[in-house]
């Protein structure tokens, strides 16, 4: 018996451990491959109109790079390595235009923190009103107040993000001027928004990316379909005949195949991450990737791409973690 337990264990491990290094050969080929097309375009660009990316070793781009040619190629490819080294580490080279002579890595990785925050709260706000409107739809449905709630979650997440981004700038601060007229408040200290970073601002913002841009009604499709499967009458009446946990046996068909679909979304969270934080000028790297692509700070620019496929892939690779563990089928041996 315990040698059957013991098997079972090393076969578990090893398949994590295959999961895990597929994911990481195939997330460290994405962030090379993108990074190095950003760099060629951004080198590739005329030199009047994009600063020279200083990097640590304050290395300079030798005559290879005036004179052209294969000269131009190679050095290009130098600088591109040491670069890369660099953002190994976290150091991404020195900012020319934002904050002139400021290591790049400065200026991002507080940028970082401030979309991290931002991107999970946004996330999580969307995840719960999915599930739960699924929920409520696969239990509920035949009542027409849920059938209400669905029509809304289609309306509400049709509306593009910088549209609920101006409403809430230009309505809120109206609303707010209003208020404090009538003597109903004292305006908050982050009034008028745009303005720095508050509680009130950010919570605005993360509901904004929640909900705009389809991402909430997509979700709540998905997850809906997924619930539809796991309750299915037939698989139901296996459940009570084996005398299984309901709640758990629907967990297990659900979550692995829920975690799919919010894995993927991510990528369209931080599309719409850059245009909130630009819009409402919250300090997250979306914001200044946007700053630096404005001001040609390939340095800032191109280490912010960077961080945002990392926190793509990092984020997406725990949901397929996640997944993993929670489905048998996708284990080896399984």
């Amino acid at each position: 018996m315990r040698t059957g337990r013991r098997s079972d264990a090393g076969r578990l491990l090893f398949g994590l451990l295959l999961f895990a290094g597929k994911e990481l050969v195939a997330a460290l080929l994405v962030l090379v491959g993108a990074s190095l097309l950003l760099f060629a375009v951004l080198k590739a660009a005329p030199a009047d109109t994009v600063k020279t990316l200083r990097l640590q070793s304050e290395v300079a781009v030798t005559q290879g790079v005036e004179e052209g040619g294969s000269g131009f190629i190679i050095d290009s490819g130098k600088e591109y390595l040491d670069w890369l080294g660099g953002a190994a580490t976290g150091r991404f080279g020195i900012s020319e235009s934002l904050q002139k002579g400021r290591h790049a890595s400065e200026l991002i990785w507080p940028a970082v923190a401030s979309s991290f925050s931002l991107l999970i709260m946004g996330l999580f706000i969307s995840v719960v009103f999915a599930l739960g409107a699924a929920l409520a739809r696969n239990v509920f449905g035949h009542l027409g107040i849920v059938r209400l709630l669905s029509s809304t979650i289609g309306i509400f997440s049709a509306i593009p993000v910088f549209l609920y981004v101006y409403g809430a700038v230009a309505g809120g601060n109206r609303l707010i001027a209003a208020g404090a007229e009538a003597g109903w408040w004292t305006p908050p200290h982050w009034f008028p928004l745009p303005v720095e970073p508050a509680f009130a601002p950010w919570l605005i913002a993360a509901v904004i990316l929640a909900v705009g841009d389809g991402g909430l009604v997509d979700l709540f499709q998905r997850f809906s379909g997924e619930l539809r499967g796991a309750l299915k009458g037939e698989h139901l009446t296996g459940v009570r005949m084996l005398g299984l946990s309901l709640p758990e046996v629907v967990s297990r068909d659900f979550i692995p195949g829920a975690l799919s679909h919010i894995s993927r979304r991510i990528s369209f969270f931080l599309g719409s991450l850059v245009v909130v934080e630009s819009a409402l000028g919250w300090p997250g790297v979306g914001y200044l990737a946007w700053r630096a692509a404005a001001e040609r700070d390939m340095a800032v620019l191109l280490g912010a791409a960077f961080i945002m496929s990392v926190l793509l892939k990092i984020v997406g690779m725990g949901c397929d973690l996640a997944g993993y563990m929670a489905d048998p089928r996708r284990r080896v041996g399984g």
